[in-house]
């Protein structure tokens, strides 16, 4: 693909992430609902006019018109604004690189993060939630800020190869001072526990990433497994001790789960309903609960089996580091929202790209994608 187009490309998913993270914080409250659409529906358009463009750069293949109706296909099956977005970024995700993904969600939240912490200090934004409970530095809840500055700090360690795709990890004065200062506020300033165990999980995991060899077959199904624990814990929640132990731990998630599964049914597409500002001041975390719910069992699966596409991609051509960034994102996604929120994380451009065949090559490059285009 031509350079400067690719470059371009960068820069508006760049300020786009920029500004829908952005659009996560208390500024979602000061913004009109009319004003939010009508950015989703712009971005949109921006959306497919870089993807139609690249495709006249670089003229397309039949991999590219069988992921484009697969794409289509689900966004059918949805029909959830949210949905169409989200499958229309993969779209021109599938024509850059993974380097690229990376890269443009390092600095969307980079950016973003600095701009709305600047702005609570500055008194235009509150340094506390609405809520007042806790500090979350104009952001709509801790955990916003938590994830943010986690997902940053593993982000900084990150070394993408230039002639491929593959990560490794690389360490300085810096990015290593930076880390301990997200570990400390994570813990004992902010107390997100969730953020800091991600941290935590993914650092460990790369020093012991040989035990993966072992860990194999888990690993691919790991994100089918959490939701399976995580549904059956949701409908079991009053019958087994051990739940109100795990819920505890958790902050008292499995026990709003059975509230939602219980009052609504899981339906094959999902459903109209609406968070019941009244239970629990609204609060409902969990990926996999609340996408199966709102979204429906069928884009569940999508999603589901995607990551373990993925997941197994990933192991296969040893691409370790993103691997384990993954696997935290599905970990993290059994009690948070950001493995799916296509705003705040790849987790579901990776679900959607684990159906692209051969994006998650060691040699995941713009030059090297174009050859393999040409030799499918």
């Amino acid at each position: 693909m031509n350079i400067t187009y690719r470059k371009f490309m960068n820069f508006l998913l760049i300020i786009i992430g920029t500004i829908n993270i952005m659009m996560t914080s208390q500024l979602n409250l000061q913004i009109s609902y009319n004003i939010r659409q009508r950015m989703t529906v712009f971005f949109l358009v921006v959306f497919i006019l870089l993807y139609l463009v690249s495709l006249i750069i670089e003229p397309f293949q039949l991999v590219d018109i069988c992921f484009l109706f697969l794409i289509l296909f689900i966004v059918f099956l949805s029909q959830k604004n949210y949905v169409i977005n989200a499958g229309t970024l993969t779209l021109v995700y599938s024509r850059l690189s993974i380097k690229d993904i990376i890269s443009n969600y390092k600095y969307s939240i980079l950016y973003s993060t600095l701009a709305v912490v600047f702005l609570s200090l500055s008194g235009i934004l509150s340094i506390y939630d609405p809520q007042g409970t806790g500090l979350s530095l104009g952001f709509n809840n801790v955990n916003q800020l938590g994830f943010y500055l986690a997902f940053l700090a593993i982000l900084f360690t990150f070394r993408i190869g230039e002639q491929n795709s593959m990560i490794t990890l690389k360490y300085n004065r810096y990015n290593i001072t930076f880390l301990v200062f997200v570990v400390i506020f994570e813990f004992l300033i902010i107390q997100d526990n969730t953020a800091g165990v991600m941290i935590l999980f993914f650092y460990l995991a790369s020093l012991f990433k040989t035990i993966a060899n072992y860990l194999k077959p888990l690993i691919i199904i790991l994100p089918i497994v959490l939701t399976i624990f995580a549904y059956w814990a949701g409908f079991h929640y009053f019958q087994y001790h051990f739940l109100e132990t795990i819920d505890s731990i958790v902050t008292r998630r499995i026990f709003i789960w059975n509230h939602y599964l219980t009052s609504f049914p899981l339906t094959k597409f999902g459903t109209n309903w609406q968070v019941d500002p009244n239970f629990i001041n609204g609060f409902f975390d969990g990926a996999y609960i609340y996408y199966g719910i709102f979204y429906g069992i069928v884009i569940l699966s999508v999603l589901l089996i995607g990551l373990a596409l993925t997941n197994y991609k990933l192991a296969k051509s040893n691409q370790v580091i993103l691997l384990i960034l993954i696997i935290s994102l599905e970990i993290v996604g059994f009690s948070e929202n950001a493995l799916f929120a296509y705003v705040q994380s790849p987790g579901l451009i990776f679900a959607f790209l684990g159906y692209f065949p051969g994006y998650f090559r060691r040699d995941n490059t713009i030059e090297e994608n174009t050859l393999y285009r040409r030799r499918s």
